[in-house]
């Protein structure tokens, strides 16, 4: 069936979203570690886009997966490799959304190079914008994978 990987170090809304998520739909949910340093750990995520769940195989599902990370972690300030999570997501088929709350307009943050299909962000954080104002990118090629 349908899976969301994320990471040990997903900002607390996120994984509420997702839990709730997995809740209402039955889309599994994978948590992935983080290396020692804080960084997210990108042999775990390519063994889990290799790996199908535990018996997915048997079942012949494949499902649709989503990736999802958050660019800059809120109690840390670690970027995260997104540009490299992008490009794995890429080679195996994963659809992949960036939590930009915390980089955009702090950083450059440029969709195409990091190869996400979604990105959504804050207005009111280094946009300077008000409360209340957000924002969600999704790539044009991936919204017929999405149903959109």
């Amino acid at each position: 069936g349908d899976r969301i990987l994320c990471f040990e170090s997903e900002y607390a809304g996120n994984a509420v979203a997702y839990l709730q998520m997995a809740k209402r739909t039955g889309v599994s949910l994978e948590v992935l570690p983080m290396r020692g340093d804080g960084v997210a750990d990108l042999r775990a995520l390519e063994e889990a886009l290799r790996s199908p769940p535990a018996g997915a195989a048997q079942c012949g599902q494949k499902g649709r997966v989503l990736v999802a990370l958050t660019h800059v972690q809120t109690d840390s300030s670690i970027v995260q490799p997104a540009a490299r999570v992008g490009a794995l997501c890429a080679t195996y088929g994963a659809l992949f959304l960036l939590d930009s709350c915390q980089s955009v307009g702090q950083m450059p943050v440029n969709v195409r190079s990091i190869g996400c299909d979604f990105a959504c962000g804050t207005g009111r954080k280094w946009l300077r914008g008000p409360r209340g104002t957000g924002f969600l990118y999704a790539r044009r090629e991936t919204m017929h994978r999405t149903g959109g």
